[in-house]
């Protein structure tokens, strides 16, 4: 498996350079979290979508998430299947509340 470990400076842009023949599978995040989105932005167009979402999904918070996206799926199936308008609009509430 060819391994890709992010870092700044002057390494991590030499490391973003060499990318191009190497196309990593999995991407270990070893920036500070201060650089970490300018050290994204820098090597994001040389990784394929697979490496990206090893990424995100081996983060210690992903498990947890989709733990409770999966319960709000189930509570959104429940609404439906109970044709419950007055629950939908409660529901929908939520999310239009983060979006603006």
């Amino acid at each position: 498996m060819r391994i890709l470990v992010m870092g700044a400076g002057r390494m991590g842009a030499w490391l973003v350079e060499a990318l191009c023949p190497f196309d990593p599978r999995l991407l270990l995040n070893a920036v500070s979290l201060p650089e970490t989105r300018e050290a994204f932005e820098a090597v994001l167009p040389h990784l394929g979508d697979d490496c990206i979402l090893a990424e995100v999904l081996f983060n210690p918070y992903t498990v947890e998430q989709i733990e409770r996206i999966n319960a709000q799926l189930c509570y959104l199936t429940h609404i439906i299947q109970g044709r419950d308008l007055e629950e939908m609009e409660t529901f929908l509430k939520s999310p239009r509340k983060n979006i603006g």
